[in-house]
């Protein structure tokens, strides 16, 4: 994760497990704190996440990777919406 604008507003996620089958973390943040969980489940990779309503996500996956984000297929046509708290 890396913040895309001052304040951590917007952050970007990008969910490369270099070869590992899952990760999670908390990252803390001025709103609060991102929760990010990420497995691989064979034929794509979901990406669970749980921020502040205040804060915007930008997925960027590896190139030929699916990704579902919170339980929802993803697509970079797609990656304007913001990803809000469950």
């Amino acid at each position: 994760m890396k913040p895309l604008a001052p304040g951590f507003t917007k952050v970007a996620i990008s969910p490369n497990l270099n070869g590992l089958k899952w990760i999670k973390g908390s990252v803390p943040i001025p709103q609060g704190k991102i929760d990010i969980y990420c497995k691989d489940v064979g034929e794509y990779i979901d990406l669970q996440i749980t921020l502040p309503d205040e804060v915007e996500v930008e997925i960027m996956p590896p190139a030929n990777t699916k990704v579902q984000v919170n339980g929802k297929p993803y697509s970079l046509e797609t990656n304007h919406l913001a990803v809000k708290a469950n």
